[in-house]
């Protein structure tokens, strides 16, 4: 058998060089791709990952007999507790799920103002959105 130490042609040596940029470009890019895509689908699934990061926000047990208290008391009494003006309320049909109350408050300098989570059985504030979670985040990435 012989030795095949033949030394590498001028295109050889070229071409080798453009298959490795190729190589790594490729594989940069393909990083990036799949980078910008799970984060696009955290971000699609931003409200299902809410609820099921912090559930005692966004579900409620429903009390035997008794029936969800009308919009105009539980806006008075948020209105009350907050201090502030109520600028919307979120009454979802499912019949476990809290209703999310906005409210703006004097000085208040926050986008959207703060919006609460109530229990629609009892009146009772389950929590606010100035709790600290993950997704604001990615949230930020996208606005």
């Amino acid at each position: 058998m012989t030795n095949s130490t033949q030394q590498k042609t001028a295109w050889q040596k070229t071409r080798k060089f453009f298959n490795d940029i190729h190589l790594w470009t490729g594989l940069t890019s393909g990083i990036i791709i799949v980078a910008v895509c799970l984060s696009g689908t955290i971000y699609t699934y931003n409200t299902e990952l809410r609820e099921m990061a912090a559930p005692h926000l966004h579900r409620v047990d429903i009390p035997e007999n008794t029936a969800r208290l009308p919009a105009d008391r539980i806006i008075a009494k948020i209105k009350e507790l907050s201090g502030g003006q109520v600028t919307s309320i979120s009454i979802p049909h499912d019949l476990h799920s809290t209703y999310q109350v906005t409210v703006r408050t004097e000085g208040d300098k926050s986008r959207f103002g703060t919006s609460y989570y109530v229990n629609p059985y009892s009146g009772e504030i389950t929590g606010d959105s100035k709790e600290k979670n993950s997704n604001g985040r990615i949230y930020g990435l996208y606005v």
